[in-house]
Protein backbone atom coordinates (compact mmCIF):
# COMPACT_ATOMS: atom_id res chain seq x y z
CA UNK A 1 0.00 0.00 0.00
CA UNK A 2 1.37 3.37 -0.75
CA UNK A 3 -0.19 6.27 0.42
CA UNK A 4 -0.86 9.26 -2.55
CA UNK A 5 2.63 11.19 -3.01
CA UNK A 6 0.29 14.54 -3.37
CA UNK A 7 0.35 17.18 -0.91
CA UNK A 8 -1.35 16.61 2.69
CA UNK A 9 -2.89 19.88 2.24
CA UNK A 10 -4.87 18.83 -0.84
CA UNK A 11 -8.36 17.77 -0.71
CA UNK A 12 -7.73 15.08 -3.15
CA UNK A 13 -4.90 13.78 -1.76
CA UNK A 14 -6.99 13.87 2.11
CA UNK A 15 -9.62 11.94 0.25
CA UNK A 16 -7.55 9.13 -1.27
CA UNK A 17 -5.51 8.18 2.12
CA UNK A 18 -8.95 8.17 4.08
CA UNK A 19 -10.63 5.80 1.09
CA UNK A 20 -6.89 3.49 0.94
CA UNK A 21 -6.80 3.31 4.90
CA UNK A 22 -11.17 2.63 5.07
CA UNK A 23 -10.44 -0.21 2.62
CA UNK A 24 -7.22 -1.33 4.20
CA UNK A 25 -9.35 -1.53 7.34
CA UNK A 26 -12.14 -3.69 6.23
CA UNK A 27 -9.55 -5.87 4.80
CA UNK A 28 -7.82 -7.12 7.79
CA UNK A 29 -11.53 -6.60 9.48
CA UNK A 30 -12.39 -9.33 6.69
CA UNK A 31 -9.25 -11.50 7.35
CA UNK A 32 -9.08 -11.01 11.02
CA UNK A 33 -12.92 -12.76 11.12
CA UNK A 34 -11.43 -16.16 10.22
CA UNK A 35 -12.28 -18.33 13.55
CA UNK A 36 -9.31 -19.92 13.20
CA UNK A 37 -5.31 -20.06 10.86
CA UNK A 38 -6.92 -22.43 8.48
CA UNK A 39 -10.11 -20.46 7.77
CA UNK A 40 -7.74 -17.55 7.36
CA UNK A 41 -5.71 -19.63 4.65
CA UNK A 42 -8.66 -20.92 2.91
CA UNK A 43 -10.35 -17.12 2.86
CA UNK A 44 -6.88 -15.62 1.45
CA UNK A 45 -7.19 -18.15 -1.11
CA UNK A 46 -11.06 -17.42 -2.15
CA UNK A 47 -9.93 -14.77 -5.11
CA UNK A 48 -13.52 -13.68 -4.41
CA UNK A 49 -12.89 -12.16 -1.09
CA UNK A 50 -9.16 -11.46 -1.85
CA UNK A 51 -8.55 -10.18 -5.36
CA UNK A 52 -5.11 -10.00 -6.19
CA UNK A 53 -4.84 -6.26 -5.73
CA UNK A 54 -5.86 -6.71 -2.28
CA UNK A 55 -3.75 -9.60 -1.63
CA UNK A 56 -0.57 -7.29 -2.78
CA UNK A 57 -2.30 -4.47 -0.10
CA UNK A 58 -2.21 -7.40 2.80
CA UNK A 59 0.97 -7.80 1.52
CA UNK A 60 2.29 -4.50 2.03
CA UNK A 61 0.29 -3.73 5.32
CA UNK A 62 2.65 -7.05 6.46
CA UNK A 63 5.67 -5.24 5.49
CA UNK A 64 6.48 -8.25 2.69
CA UNK A 65 9.36 -7.38 0.46
CA UNK A 66 8.34 -5.58 -2.59
CA UNK A 67 9.00 -8.75 -5.01
CA UNK A 68 6.51 -10.20 -2.94
CA UNK A 69 4.24 -7.12 -2.98
CA UNK A 70 4.72 -7.57 -7.31
CA UNK A 71 5.16 -11.32 -7.48
CA UNK A 72 3.02 -12.88 -10.17
CA UNK A 73 -0.56 -13.99 -9.04
CA UNK A 74 -1.60 -15.83 -12.02
CA UNK A 75 1.01 -18.83 -10.68
CA UNK A 76 -1.08 -20.83 -8.16
CA UNK A 77 2.63 -21.41 -6.15
CA UNK A 78 3.02 -17.75 -5.43
CA UNK A 79 -0.70 -17.34 -4.37
CA UNK A 80 0.05 -20.17 -1.75
CA UNK A 81 3.25 -18.60 -0.60
CA UNK A 82 1.99 -15.48 -0.25
CA UNK A 83 -1.01 -16.40 1.68
CA UNK A 84 0.66 -17.97 3.82
CA UNK A 85 3.47 -15.12 4.53
CA UNK A 86 0.12 -12.80 5.09
CA UNK A 87 -1.34 -15.68 7.75
CA UNK A 88 2.08 -15.51 9.77
CA UNK A 89 2.67 -11.85 9.69
CA UNK A 90 -0.88 -10.35 9.81
CA UNK A 91 -3.32 -12.71 10.91
CA UNK A 92 -1.60 -14.65 13.75
CA UNK A 93 0.55 -12.37 15.76
CA UNK A 94 -3.06 -10.25 15.77
CA UNK A 95 -4.98 -13.38 17.14
CA UNK A 96 -1.87 -14.10 19.55
CA UNK A 97 -2.32 -10.57 21.13
CA UNK A 98 -6.09 -10.28 20.98
CA UNK A 99 -6.58 -14.13 23.07
CA UNK A 100 -3.74 -12.77 25.59
CA UNK A 101 -5.86 -9.61 25.73
CA UNK A 102 -9.05 -12.04 26.36
CA UNK A 103 -7.85 -14.53 28.66
CA UNK A 104 -5.78 -11.74 31.21
CA UNK A 105 -5.22 -8.44 31.20
CA UNK A 106 -1.72 -6.65 32.06
CA UNK A 107 -3.35 -5.60 35.72
CA UNK A 108 -3.96 -9.29 36.45
CA UNK A 109 -0.34 -10.06 35.73
CA UNK A 110 0.97 -7.03 37.55
CA UNK A 111 -1.27 -8.13 40.71
CA UNK A 112 0.57 -11.47 40.49
CA UNK A 113 3.65 -10.31 39.87
CA UNK A 114 4.20 -11.99 36.57
CA UNK A 115 5.53 -11.37 33.63
CA UNK A 116 7.20 -13.35 30.69
CA UNK A 117 10.29 -14.80 30.88
CA UNK A 118 13.54 -12.62 30.10
CA UNK A 119 14.89 -12.93 26.02
CA UNK A 120 17.18 -15.50 25.34
CA UNK A 121 19.85 -15.77 22.25
CA UNK A 122 19.71 -19.06 20.28
CA UNK A 123 23.83 -20.43 20.28
CA UNK A 124 22.62 -21.61 16.94
CA UNK A 125 21.11 -18.98 15.02
CA UNK A 126 21.99 -15.83 17.11
CA UNK A 127 18.36 -14.84 17.04
CA UNK A 128 17.03 -13.50 20.62
CA UNK A 129 13.88 -15.61 21.15
CA UNK A 130 11.03 -14.91 23.86
CA UNK A 131 9.46 -18.13 25.53
CA UNK A 132 5.71 -18.14 25.74
CA UNK A 133 5.88 -19.05 29.61
CA UNK A 134 5.38 -16.38 32.77
CA UNK A 135 7.19 -16.31 35.80
CA UNK A 136 6.47 -14.59 38.71
CA UNK A 137 8.79 -11.64 39.53
CA UNK A 138 9.39 -10.47 42.85
CA UNK A 139 10.95 -6.86 41.68
CA UNK A 140 7.46 -5.84 40.09
CA UNK A 141 5.92 -3.20 42.39
CA UNK A 142 2.82 -3.65 44.28
CA UNK A 143 -0.02 -3.20 42.40
CA UNK A 144 -1.10 -0.27 44.98
CA UNK A 145 2.03 1.33 44.02
CA UNK A 146 1.10 1.07 39.89
CA UNK A 147 -2.73 1.12 39.81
Amino acid sequence: WNPPSSSPRSSSSVGALKKACMSSSALLSLLFKSPSPSSALRSLKNPELFTPKRLRILASIASLSLAWCKCDLKIKGNIDDLCQFILEELYIPFKFYLNALQEHTPHEFFQRKEATTALREDKKSKFWIANSRSTTCHWIPDASQTF
